[in-house]
């Protein structure tokens, strides 16, 4: 073994040359150690770039998107016509009915109110409304069905019929401002579960006629010279009937259910505006007596209607000059939605309807 002399001047020439070849060795070594260090650093970096076949793929699916969205709304468009067009099919045959052959009212409410309801559960269970199911024109559009093929010759149960059909469903058209939007099923179905009770009623009511390719008789309610009305059958019954359904919904609903926020119904629609006039005079006594406000105001809303509805029931000329009005609301209100609201948004404006457009997909 080699040592180098502690305190010697002269330098050994040998021992020189291996500690020169091993700093030229350690130095070369550490310039290898940094290129390789700076070649893996590079590598690392090209690494976490995504291959190009990743961004192909990205690609790719986003067209896939676009193609399945324009796919999707050609498939609404063409169900929106095909509404469109039954829609105006079903108004002229009811103007047909109403006018020279109102017989066939009855027969059509019986096949149209089925469907139409069959297709809002289907529709509104969707979109989590199914507590609107349960509201009371679909109580009395069922009771109206009971009345045809139950027990159409019943005086006192006809007069319950209309009442509620030409009192609370008819004056619901303004409240809740149905809309003649042909093409949106969903209003187009509001329309007729509110207004096609009223013209069955109106026909059963004014035109003997409509009995005659019925299985049976209509209840024909003759006054007598007197001109005595049946208040019992015609406002007490009927508006029992209402204030019964209210305190069931509540008590099932509100007591017993309980429903998320999430779930909509009448009582939370028309209070959900924090700066409407319906929303002001609700919270008079404050947020904590809502409820019983809003009941109240509804029975008196309710009952005011079905003594309105005494005057359709008597007079012909008054009932079908009020229907005249209904259709007129209708029908501006029809304007109003094609001019305000579909101008603007288009087909979009259905609550339901998939509304991510395909230039919203890319």
């Amino acid at each position: 073994m080699e040592v180098a002399p502690a305190s010697s001047g002269v330098s050994n020439p040998m021992w020189a040359n291996k500690v020169a070849s091993k700093n030229t060795t350690t130095t070369t070594h550490g310039e290898k150690t940094a290129d390789k260090d700076s070649d893996n650093g590079n590598k690392t970096g090209a690494e976490l770039l995504p291959p190009k076949d990743f961004h192909n793929g990205i690609e790719e699916l986003k067209n896939y998107t676009v193609k399945i969205l324009e796919k999707m709304r050609e498939q609404q468009n063409c169900m929106e016509k095909l509404v469109f067009v039954t829609s105006l099919t079903c108004l002229m045959v009811v103007g047909y009915g109403i006018v020279g052959f109102p017989c066939i009212l009855p027969y059509f409410y019986t096949g149209a109110a089925p469907f139409l309801v069959g297709l809002r559960i289907w529709l509104y269970w969707g979109v989590k409304w199914q507590l609107f199911l349960v509201d009371f024109c679909y109580f009395a559009n069922l009771l109206l069905y009971i009345y045809l093929w139950a027990c159409p010759g019943t005086e006192e149960v006809f007069c319950v019929v209309f009442a509620v059909a030409n009192g609370p469903l008819l004056f619901a058209i303004i409240t809740y401002r149905n809309t003649l939007a042909f093409h949106s099923l969903d209003r187009m179905t509001s329309v007729f579960i509110h207004i096609l009770p009223a013209l069955t009623t109106f026909a059963i009511r004014w035109y003997p006629s409509t009995s005659m390719p019925w299985y049976t008789s209509f209840a024909s309610i003759d006054l007598g010279a007197d001109d005595r009305l049946p208040w019992e059958w015609i406002v007490a019954v009927p508006f029992g009937f209402y204030v019964l359904h209210t305190i069931m919904y509540f008590t099932v609903v509100y007591i017993c259910v309980k429903p998320d926020e999430q779930y909509w119904d009448t009582y939370r629609y028309m209070t959900g505006s924090s700066g409407g006039i319906i929303s002001k005079v609700l919270n008079v006594f404050g947020p904590k007596y809502k409820p019983v406000v809003f009941v109240t105001l509804s029975w008196l809303y309710t009952l005011m209607t079905m003594l309105i509805g005494v005057l359709w029931f008597k007079y012909f000329y008054a009932h079908c000059v009020f229907l005249s009005i209904i259709g007129l609301v209708l029908i501006w209100n029809g304007a109003s939605f094609y001019l305000d609201v579909f101008s603007e948004k288009g087909l979009d404006a259905e609550p339901y309807r998939f509304c991510v457009k395909p230039s919203e997909a890319k």
